[in-house]
């Protein structure tokens, strides 16, 4: 076993180490003015012409992992945008940094958090020859894949000397937010009964696509069209993060045939199948071996395998519907919230894996059996769970080391139907996290908790006839908005 662990690092830091000889050589490519190799995202190719920036310099210390890579001998007289990033200071952490021009990638590079210095961290980016006036700035902060917090921008060069574009991405900004009517965006072709909408920013430009998985099994975005053939006919995508620290988005789809990870870098080819079946999955979660982690819902029971390789242990028994992944305790490490078809459970995770803590939650929640949604439902930093049985929603507050405690209040909201979808999103910019319900009935109810703290709901409402939900940041203003599906699969954005 121990052989075995150690072969599987060594492959991936020889993955990494690939991937930075391929930037180093796209760099020393574009300073020669060579047409640069192709490099395949999401079916899209990206050549020379693509290549905006001079150079990019670190203003930091080298120590902190900012590497200047250099795309011009001479810059001249140099026109620059310098980034000013604003990233929590929290261990286990990573950070992409990508800028786009022209719709194209430019730049992208991660770093590890833990490597980078106290104060202010910056990078700068100088016009090169074939400059093209805007940037697209995004910075992703991920942990263990799982995004939890992400800005973006658009900076222009200036006629001379630095322009400087602040980006702040940290977990909670609070910020003034407008209501948005709702508005109808398009339409996604032959969804299939039972499809699911999934938001994820897939050309890493800081705004979020639409996906879903269409009757043929491909996956396709709402205004992009086709992503990947898979046919993955009866999956569902479930979730999405940046799995492989390469600052592209990997999506996870789930079905009766596993969970099946589609790669970015190549997502029509380069996926890995993990399980025997899947019903939903969660990313953020590291497997015994310290590599990271999918935990597993199926019909036999709760499982983790490491991303990229198909060996799944199980954690626990059951038959499973859905999973969340969230650091309940604060330690640092992502906990699992599961439903199966009897209960929900909370797994706590340790040095030595997951343990099972039936304490975690009161009775009157662990025995609910519906939607789920981890989110912070009253201000105070930590996860809270939103949970349903029927129409009944039920509200836990957590302590803050990983103990939940039923703070529904003596009135329960109820729904006008079973629930069919629950998410957690600060939609008001309080960064107090609401509660977003769609119903059987194809209704949706957004809830969030008084001063009496009382949960009740918003007086908005929404006249379309919905059967999927999301959320999304689909302008990049980091401020989100709820998108539902009709029958008809046109999706309508609203945010009230």
């Amino acid at each position: 076993m121990d052989l075995e662990r150690r072969s599987r690092a060594a492959r991936r830091a020889r993955d990494r180490e690939q991937r930075d000889e391929d930037w180093h050589e796209r760099a020393q490519t574009a300073s020669t003015g060579a047409d640069a190799p192709q490099a395949k995202k999401h079916g899209a190719v990206y050549e020379g012409r693509a290549w905006y920036v001079g150079a990019v310099r670190a203003f930091s210390p080298p120590a902190m992992g900012l590497v200047v890579v250099s795309l011009c001998a001479a810059c001249g007289s140099e026109r620059a945008v310098r980034v000013l990033l604003e990233i929590d200071d929290r261990d286990g952490d990573s950070v992409c940094l990508v800028a786009s021009a022209a719709d194209e990638m430019v730049f992208a590079s991660s770093y590890e958090v833990a490597a980078l210095p106290a104060g202010e961290r910056s990078l700068t980016f100088v016009a090169g020859e074939r400059v093209n006036d805007t940037l697209v700035l995004s910075a992703r902060v991920s942990r263990d894949g799982r995004t939890v917090a992400r800005a973006s921008s658009e900076a222009r060069f200036g006629d001379q000397g630095v322009v400087e574009q602040r980006l702040r991405a940290v977990r909670c900004v609070t910020r003034d937010v407008d209501p948005i009517a709702p508005r109808e965006v398009g339409a996604f072709d032959a969804l299939p009964d039972g499809a699911r909408m999934l938001a994820a920013d897939v050309d890493a430009d800081g705004r979020d696509e639409l996906l879903a998985i269409d009757a043929e099994g491909a996956l396709v975005a709402l205004e992009g069209g086709l992503v990947a053939e898979l046919g993955a006919v009866g999956a569902l995508a479930v979730a999405s993060g940046d799995l492989d620290d390469d600052c592209l988005v990997d999506v996870v789809i789930a079905g009766a045939d596993g969970a099946r990870v589609v790669r970015g870098d190549d997502p029509g080819a380069g996926s890995t199948t993990l399980g025997a079946s899947a019903r939903d999955v969660a990313l953020g979660v590291r497997t015994d071996d310290g590599a990271r982690g999918v935990a597993i819902a199926s019909d036999t029971g709760l499982a983790i395998s490491a991303w990229d390789e198909d060996a799944p242990r199980s954690i626990a028994t059951g038959s499973f519907t859905r999973v969340l992944a969230g650091d309940l305790t604060g330690d640092g490490r992502d906990d699992l919230v599961a439903t199966s078809d009897t209960a929900t459970r909370v797994l706590l995770a340790l040095e030595a894996g997951f343990r099972d803590e039936p304490g975690a939650l009161p009775a009157s929640i662990a025995t609910a059996t519906g939607p789920i949604t981890l989110g912070d439902l009253d201000g105070d930093g930590t996860l809270d769970l939103a949970s349903a049985t029927g129409a009944t929603l039920r509200i836990a507050l957590n302590r803050g080391d990983g103990l939940l405690e039923d703070r529904t209040g003596a009135t329960p909201p109820m729904l006008a139907a079973d629930a069919r979808r629950l998410e957690a999103v600060d939609l008001d910019g309080d960064c107090v996290d609401e509660i977003v319900a769609l119903d059987a009935a194809g209704a949706v109810s957004v809830w969030a908790r008084d001063a009496r703290g009382l949960w009740v709901a918003s007086t908005e409402t929404l006249d379309a006839v919905a059967i999927d939900l999301a959320v999304l940041d689909a302008d990049g203003d980091g401020a989100r908005e709820i998108a539902v599906r009709d029958a008809s699969s046109t999706v309508t954005t609203w945010r009230p």
